[in-house]
């Protein structure tokens, strides 16, 4: 799950005029996560801009995710998990946590 402050990120560096591609390159989250964070973020800030609740439009932008994910059971580890990882931190380095889905 993205993080507040990773979603602060993303609407800043496309603020900023950084394409989606670019945005996906420094912070390592899908091109189509991060289009679909900033259409959220312009939806809202349209809303405010037309007089809508500040406080409803803040709490969506910071919002969680919309789907349930309480079902999802542990993912089983297996040795080719490290090599993976090892292969991913030489050809990325600092970026290892991404990998597993943490950082």
């Amino acid at each position: 799950m993205i993080k507040k402050m990773e979603r602060h990120t993303i609407i800043t560096l496309r603020q900023q005029g950084k394409s989606v591609r670019e945005v996906s390159r420094i912070t390592g989250f899908s091109r189509k996560a991060i289009d679909r964070y900033w259409k959220d973020y312009l939806e809202q800030a349209a809303l405010l801009e037309n007089g809508g609740d500040a406080r409803a439009a803040q709490e969506r932008i910071t919002d969680g995710p919309a789907y349930d994910s309480s079902g999802r059971g542990p993912v089983k580890y297996m040795p080719e998990v490290d090599a993976a990882k090892s292969l991913h931190s030489r050809a990325w380095p600092g970026r290892t946590g991404r990998l597993l889905g943490h950082g």
